[in-house]
């Protein structure tokens, strides 16, 4: 599911400070999510992927591209543009159709980073349990054992986790915005 700008309904956003720091913090995220992955793959010898992940575009170019087309764009077309192009590659689909329905863009900034802190964490687990298993066969069983206490931890913090780490049941496909969104 690839992410294409929608224009939102246009307000004054309630802290401006806020949705510039957030918007930096995407870039950089997405792009140590890039880092991360192409190193993941690389560890689990999926050289393919990794190529694949290195051939991504990044962030910043992928927003200009959008913003080339628009003449003079403002504060509220910038963030909405960062908005829905963070969106590709690192959030899962139920993710980002949710955020892809949304009109408020800071509820969607808020949501993304959220998203992508969580996929940094989540792959700077995976990296240490992988070189852990390289350096002491041994070690993949005691990996294995906290995977399963990991997954059994209870829901996350919202319900459009990334990486599938909310496990759901097949009729709750869709279930809503984010509870912490009021």
């Amino acid at each position: 599911v690839r992410a294409v700008p929608w224009w939102d309904q246009r307000r004054p956003f309630s802290d401006s400070a806020a949705v510039k720091e957030t918007l930096g913090a995407l870039h950089s995220l997405v792009d140590r999510c890039n880092k991360l992955e192409l190193k993941y793959r690389q560890l689990q010898g999926r050289f393919h992927q990794a190529h694949l992940v290195s051939l991504r575009t990044p962030l910043g170019s992928v927003v200009s591209e959008h913003l080339a087309d628009l003449e003079d764009p403002s504060e509220a077309e910038t963030a909405e543009i960062v908005s829905f192009c963070a969106l590709d590659h690192h959030l899962d689909a139920r993710t980002r159709c949710w955020a892809n329905s949304q009109q408020d863009t800071e509820m969607r900034l808020d949501l993304v980073r959220r998203a992508l802190e969580a996929k940094v964490k989540k792959l700077q687990g995976e990296i240490r349990a992988l070189r852990a298993i390289e350096e002491d066969p041994r070690a993949s069983a005691a990996a294995a054992a906290a995977a399963a206490a990991a997954a059994s931890a209870g829901p996350p913090p919202h319900p459009a986790a990334p990486l599938g780490i909310n496990q759901e049941e097949p009729e709750d496909i869709y279930a809503g915005p984010p509870t912490t969104f009021g």
